[in-house]
């Protein structure tokens, strides 16, 4: 073995920078073994001697050696082994993968507990470790390229597809929109996001934008789209749905239900509930020795929820934040009995009126009532942003509010008129063809006989006369053999979602009303997936992480997003919560 002192090769030792300069080429160098040997391999004009090449090959180690230890002042003896190419591939993808799916900063990748860190658990690979410039870029890219070939291959048989879009600014106030194609019975895939800003977003600019992306994977892939309910949007899906016929358009059903909240919220009674609610957990939580007090006494009678106030346009936080004021109702209570103090906050004026309406029992009586009223709506929001709720479930649980608040004329009006407003062909074909309606059978005014007249009518219009004559036959038929089946059977299918009866069922029995049942039923009923990806932006792009390009961004929020959607790695997303913090 050949002997090596880093002395022979460096000269005048920095201490404050720790780098010495070549004795043959005068090139700073830090003062390290590593450092002056691939120094001396690759960039120092003076070639190698015999002896030199091979103290500084790479060579092999048996893995019952210990590497050293070695001092920067002390001549040590070491040999290196050398990666094996596969190895390091591995290694190079599961290295770039702790980046791109925990939203770490590149800059780690530079620092000398990282790095010491990695030369601890594999001393070779600290040999080619990657630096940050090469992790934001050229690894960045090639893994967005392998995934992108992936999902490429994965659309190119698909069909039935919905794609849904959404639009949102990011730190910097540049416009994004972004488009989400989501299969039956699969997660939604993050196709693309584009930057809009700049351009007016009129039904003309936004029906463009959709059309460039449907034409991108193929036209006749994809069976519907979902978007918000703004009123460019609904301008939007008539210059789609004319230009492609076979596309039904929807608004996300979610939102409608917030907007229903929303005009819950307006009624004047309602709103002077949640105005003096807010009063209650402002001056709780904008005062720190009041606050301290609070929880105390919270955690003393084991209410473990925080006062919030609700989020701006997210109507449902309004139910979140009364129900847990009304959870600590008894903690608010003794908090005004038990510290007289609090009367002496200025101005005094409010802290009367809040120790006041802690002690009202009216207000108490109107959130409680409020609460009840907001529960299920709330509910019903959760079902809709779920991935695996489709249009069937917009009717259903449109009927179900209606029903449930039979003996609130004011409200089930309410509930009516934002049933119309998101009310589709799609949304009454869609329920109409799933066996648990048809045990329901709870239908709308004249809604049966109407959705009836539209399954023929798109039957005439896409597939032909021929078609049209046989599908409400087959409906008919439909209908008596749901309805007929015995109680062990009836639970079978009722455990099927509608598409999947469909497509295990219903499509050797009744083939031509498949065809419309195949391009309704499995239709998701919101834009969820496409409002949750500007959640993973907001995590990416952080402020502290403003100088990213768009470029760079949209890459690593591809990998995050479409990675965890198409592996088993980190199904349970540990970093959710930090996530739905940048949310709002």
């Amino acid at each position: 073995m050949n002997k090596f002192n880093i002395g022979e090769y460096l000269c005048n030792r920095e201490k404050g920078t720790n780098k010495g300069h070549c004795k043959q080429c005068s090139a700073a160098v830090l003062w390290s073994r590593e450092r002056i040997a691939s120094h001396k391999r690759k960039s120092c004009p003076v070639p190698l001697t015999e002896n030199e090449k091979d103290l500084f090959a790479i060579k092999k180690i048996r893995r019952d050696e210990q590497e050293l230890t070695f001092n920067s002042n002390e001549p040590i003896v070491q040999n290196i082994q050398l990666l094996d190419a596969d190895k390091k591939d591995k290694i190079d993808k599961a290295f770039s993968h702790f980046f791109f799916r925990t939203g770490i900063s590149f800059r780690v990748a530079d620092s000398d507990a990282f790095r010491k860190l990695i030369k601890e658990l594999n001393p070779l690979y600290h040999e080619v470790l990657p630096n940050s410039s090469k992790l934001c870029t050229q690894m960045l890219q090639n893994e967005h390229s392998k995934l992108r070939d992936v999902l490429d291959k994965l659309l190119e048989n698909a069909s039935e597809l919905t794609l849904t879009s959404d639009g949102w600014s990011n730190i910097r106030g540049e416009h994004l929109v972004n488009f989400i194609i989501q299969a039956p019975n699969h997660k939604p895939i993050f196709y693309k996001t584009i930057n809009t800003s700049g351009i007016t977003q009129t039904s003309e600019a936004i029906s463009n934008e959709i059309t460039n992306v449907i034409l991108e994977v193929g036209e006749k892939k994809f069976c519907a789209l979902i978007t918000d309910n703004a009123v460019v949007m609904r301008g939007a899906w008539k210059l789609i749905e004319s230009r492609f016929p076979h596309i039904s358009a929807n608004g996300c059903a979610a939102h409608v239900m917030n907007l229903l909240i929303k005009d819950i919220m307006d009624i004047s009674i309602y709103k002077q509930v949640a105005t003096s609610a807010g009063k209650i957990i402002k001056f709780i939580n904008n005062h720190h020795n009041v606050l301290a007090k609070f929880e105390e006494i919270k955690n003393d009678i084991g209410v473990t929820h925080k006062l919030s106030l609700p989020v701006t346009t997210r109507w449902y936080s309004h139910y979140i934040s009364i129900n847990d004021l009304i959870n600590a109702k008894y903690a608010c209570i003794k908090l005004v009995d038990t510290e007289p103090t609090i009367a002496d906050i200025t101005p005094k004026d409010k802290s009367k009126e809040v120790i006041n309406l802690i002690r009202n029992n009216v207000f108490w009586e109107k959130a409680i009532l409020l609460a009840k009223i907001l529960e299920y709506p709330t509910k019903i929001i959760g079902i809709f942003e779920n991935d695996s709720s489709t249009l069937d479930k917009v009717y259903h649980y449109f009927g179900e509010l209606y029903k449930h608040f039979e003996h609130d004329i004011v409200i089930q009006q309410l509930v009516k008129k934002r049933w119309d407003f998101i009310m589709t062909e799609s949304i009454g074909i869609s329920y109409m063809l799933s066996p648990a309606s048809v045990l329901n059978n709870f239908y709308i005014d004249d809604d049966k006989i109407d959705i009836m007249g539209q399954i023929k009518s798109i039957a005439d219009t896409r597939y032909g006369d021929d078609v049209g004559e046989k599908v409400l036959p087959e409906f008919t038929k439909f209908v008596d053999k749901i309805k007929n089946l015995n109680e062990s059977r009836k639970a079978t299918i009722l455990n099927l979602n509608a598409i999947n009866y469909w497509k295990l069922i219903g499509f050797n029995e009744f083939p031509n009303l498949y065809k419309i049942a195949s391009t309704t039923c499995g239709i998701p009923c919101s834009s969820a997936a496409s409002e949750r990806i500007w959640s993973t932006y907001r995590f990416i792009h952080s402020r502290l992480r403003n100088r990213l390009g768009n470029d760079k961004i949209e890459k690593l929020v591809f990998i995050y997003i479409n990675c965890s959607n198409l592996d088993t790695c980190d199904i349970e997303d540990y970093i959710s919560e930090e996530i739905i913090t940048c949310s709002d």
